[in-house]
Parts: C-alpha cells; sequence; structure tokens
C-alpha cells in the first residue's frame, strides 16, 4: 500500500497529510504531541476500505501552527474543516484517538452535516481539580540546552508518560498496564514532540481546557465514543452522563477490537450514505507558487523528496543543498536572501529531513535522485549553492 506524503495551502498555513487507498474518505485526527506518522500502521489497513486522508494538526508534524494566542479545540476543529474544503470533501467519516477524539466530538456537534459518523477513541473527561493539575504541570516547555540536556529530558518525559499518568505523577497508583516504549517507540515520540518547538503546547492545552460537555448541548452527527483497557480514558467512559440520541458508547475489550468496531462503523455508515471515493488531490505546481512554501517531488520510484522553496518566477532558479547529516531547515537564511532575486529550490537530500530514506548515500546516488527531482519538477537548468 503506497502512503504519499502532500501539503494542501489553508489560507496563509500550510497543512501537511498522508493520503492512500481508493475508496470513500476517512479522515484521523492523530493525538497529542504526535503527527499523523503514528497512525501509518492503521492507514495500511484502512487504505483496503477507504480514501484515507490523515493531517498533521495545526502546530504538530509539519503543519503550520494556528496563528492564534490560545487556540481551543473547536478552534482545531474550524481548521480540519477549513483543509477539507481545501480538498473539496463535503462529507467525510472521522476518527480520532485522545486530542483527535476531542476534535471529532466537537466537529460533530459544529458541523454535523459534514461528518457522516465519527468515532472518538479516548474522549477525556476532565474534572475541574484534574484539569488545573494538568494545565500545571503537563506541558513545560523544552528550550533547546547548550549541553543537549533538553534531549535526555525530553527521553526520559516519553518513557515515562509510557509507564505513568499523568507522566509527572510516578506513583504505583498511576502506574500503567502498558509495556514501557521501545527505544524505536521513544524516537518516534520524541522527534515528534520536538519538531514542532514550544508550539507542541498548544493543542495539547486545548485538549485538557476543553468543556467536552458543550459537544452535547445540541444537535450531533452519529458519533461513537469509544475506549479499551489499559487506556487510562477507558474509565473516563463513566463520566459521560446523558448523551444526545446519536450519540453511542462501546467499551472495547482491548485495542484491537476497539479498531475493528471503529472500521467496521465506518465502512456500514460511509456504505449506507453511498459516499464514494474523493476526487483527484490538487497539486499545487512549482512555477505558479506566488509565495513561499514547501511541496515534495514524487519520483518515478514511487519515492518523495521534500523541498522547500521561494515564490517563484521566470528567472533561473537557484537550488540550495545541505550538508549530509542536517536538512533544508539549516539553509532557510540562504533561501531568503537569495530570493530577493531568484526563484530558490532547497530539497532534503534522501534519507534527510522529509525525504523518503535510501539505502545508497554515495554522491552518485544522490546526484541521480536529485535530478530525477528536477524532472519531475520540470526545471531544466538551475544554479547549484552547496554547503
Amino acid at each position: 500500500m503506497v502512503v504519499s506524503r502532500h501539503y494542501a495551502r489553508v489560507g496563509a498555513r500550510l497543512v501537511h497529510y498522508r493520503l492512500a487507498g481508493d475508496g470513500p474518505p476517512v479522515v484521523l485526527v492523530h493525538q497529542s504531541p504526535r503527527s499523523a506518522a503514528e497512525y501509518l500502521p492503521l492507514i495500511a489497513v484502512w487504505a483496503k476500505d477507504f480514501t484515507v486522508i490523515a493531517p498533521d494538526t495545526p502546530g504538530n508534524g509539519q503543519s503550520d501552527p494556528l496563528a492564534l494566542a490560545a487556540p481551543g479545540i473547536p478552534d482545531y476543529a474550524a481548521a480540519l474543516l477549513a483543509f477539507l474544503d481545501t480538498l473539496g470533501i463535503e462529507k467525510a467519516g472521522f476518527y480520532g484517538y485522545h486530542t483527535g477524539a476531542a476534535t471529532v466530538a466537537c466537529l460533530a456537534h459544529q458541523a454535523p452535516a459534514r461528518m457522516v459518523a465519527g468515532v472518538a477513541n479516548g474522549f477525556a473527561i476532565m474534572q475541574d481539580a484534574e484539569r488545573k493539575d494538568f494545565l500545571a504541570h503537563y506541558l513545560p516547555a523544552v528550550p533547546p540546552a547548550w549541553d543537549g540536556s533538553h534531549l535526555a529530558w525530553a527521553w526520559a518525559r516519553i518513557r515515562e508518560q509510557s509507564v505513568f499518568f499523568p507522566w509527572y505523577r510516578r506513583h504505583d497508583d498511576a502506574r500503567l498496564a502498558y509495556d514501557a516504549y521501545t527505544p524505536e517507540a521513544a524516537q518516534e515520540h520524541v522527534m515528534d514532540m520536538l519538531r514542532p518547538g514550544d508550539a507542541y503546547r498548544a493543542p495539547y492545552r486545548a485538549a485538557f481546557a476543553f468543556e467536552r460537555e458543550r459537544c452535547f448541548d445540541g444537535p450531533t452527527a452519529p458519533l461513537t465514543i469509544m475506549a479499551a483497557p489499559p487506556d487510562p480514558l477507558f474509565a473516563h467512559l463513566d463520566r459521560l452522563g446523558a448523551l444526545p440520541e446519536t450519540v453511542s458508547v462501546y467499551r472495547g475489550r482491548d485495542r484491537n477490537d476497539a479498531l475493528a468496531r471503529a472500521r467496521a462503523i465506518l465502512r456500514r455508515a460511509l456504505a449506507n450514505a453511498r459516499l464514494g471515493a474523493p476526487g483527484p488531490t490538487p497539486t499545487p505546481r512549482l512555477r505558479e507558487a506566488a509565495r513561499p512554501g514547501r511541496g515534495y517531488a514524487n519520483l518515478e520510484t514511487g519515492r518523495q523528496i521534500h523541498f522547500r522553496h521561494s515564490a517563484w518566477s521566470k528567472s533561473r532558479p537557484v537550488m540550495i543543498l545541505h550538508d549530509i547529516g542536517l536538512s533544508s531547515r539549516v539553509v532557510e537564511a540562504d533561501c531568503a536572501a537569495l530570493a530577493q532575486t531568484r526563484p530558490v529550490l532547497a530539497p532534503d537530500l534522501p534519507g534527510h529531513g522529509a525525504s523518503d530514506p535510501r539505502t545508497q548515500l554515495a554522491p552518485e546516488a544522490i546526484a541521480a535522485w536529485l535530478l530525477a527531482m528536477l524532472d519531475a519538477l520540470d526545471i531544466n537548468s538551475i544554479d547549484l549553492v552547496c554547503h
């Protein structure tokens, strides 16, 4: 199953998303502080039934943050709708986990006509004392330290998250029934938390501050709220109280059972709605770029190269290459300076940044990839700056 990556421009923001499958659309909304990459195993299965669209939520992964001082869950729900508007998707099924569950539940109330069915897995119902405690302790800033100690702190914090809930309460009564993350899983979590910098805190804060009761004070789209042990939010199902007729509750036996039920709910609802596959994904053309941005070049091999670019013009473009072990982020200042007079392209080398990995990183192999990228972007001639 091919999972492609794309950007959509929503107003002044870029939204990064993953796309796979060929069926009725289902939108996956991830937890904090993760990105849509956490859904890759799920996408591989669900793409057999659906066109799966998995955006990085604002401020997470490779998506730009919202231009709000303190965005709330309703703001993230509205941003998700604006993203779907850009893709030309009027209706879809939705699945969200933890922070994503709050967004999906809010969306069911906020725009019920846009949701064929929604599943909110791990829907937190915070009591006032819990909310105050979480907002005070769960979201510390992680400023870079000259000695790299912030990296060790982030690693320990993510590891504690797999052992305790909340992660900062290291007592037996807060211990989770999970296995601790493997080093590989911890690495993915840490990278997702550090990539957006301090912006990682905004969606987390929104999830903790959100008053769930607002989701259920009026009509909603068909919504299933679920959880399964050992998720600590399984106990929160007992806090739900009275619900609208369109909202049901499912207590899963375990995670796999909950996911199987979610898939079945969405498959049945979308079939009953006779919702077809969405149209082709809009593909912005680099030559038409009126402002700086980011994008992917799709190679004939199926691989993708990620790049940054300036506003484009008819002048001869300049391509800036970063050093091995880095990414195009380190040449942003050079890009901005050269973009005053020339269009600029700055790719992530293969296996670097957001470009697909490659086993062969010899200079000849990298050069071949870059030539294929230029062909894919219809660029015939460049000047080159190398670091």
